[in-house]
């Protein structure tokens, strides 16, 4: 029996796994309603239903993977989990502003840039916190002492 002691997740890691899950889940429908609806899309949409459906499949299963790899504590989850919420908000700033849609599509570019930057950062406050980095070194900790000692 090990004598180091589980770190219970932090309240603030815990919720931007479910942000995570979120933006996940929605990248999922994505790719389901692509594939639903693909003769419809294909006569509606200027580009092809596949870019959503392949899109929504990425984003979805890595932010699948981010969530449940910080749920756990994995050390490096700690990094790729930041480094999917930028990388994240870059696609979606891309998608928004260089694919056709309707008119009014970016009359709320302030309110969207305004609350992008504020999740951005409040992702980064929650991860840099002493019990975030404590969560993630010590679940690393004990995976390195549980793998040399069996």
């Amino acid at each position: 029996m090990s004598n180091t002691r589980k770190i219970k997740r932090p309240w603030g890691v815990t919720m931007l796994c479910g942000a995570v899950l979120i933006v996940a889940g929605m990248n999922l429908a994505r790719l389901a309603q692509a594939v639903r609806e693909w003769q419809y899309l294909e006569k509606l949409l200027p580009i092809s239903p596949a870019y959503l459906a392949v899109t929504g499949l990425v984003w979805g299963a890595l932010g699948l993977l981010a969530a449940w790899r910080m749920g756990q504590g994995q050390a490096w989850a700690r990094w790729f989990g930041l480094a999917y919420i930028v990388a994240f908000s870059v696609y979606y700033w891309i998608d928004r502003l260089l694919l056709p849609g309707y008119p009014g599509r970016n009359s709320n570019w302030a309110f969207s840039a305004g609350l992008n930057l504020f999740l951005i950062a409040w992702s980064v406050f929650t991860l840099i916190q002493p019990k975030a980095k404590r969560f993630f070194e010590a679940n690393n900790d004990r995976r390195v002492k549980n793998s040399t000692t069996a």
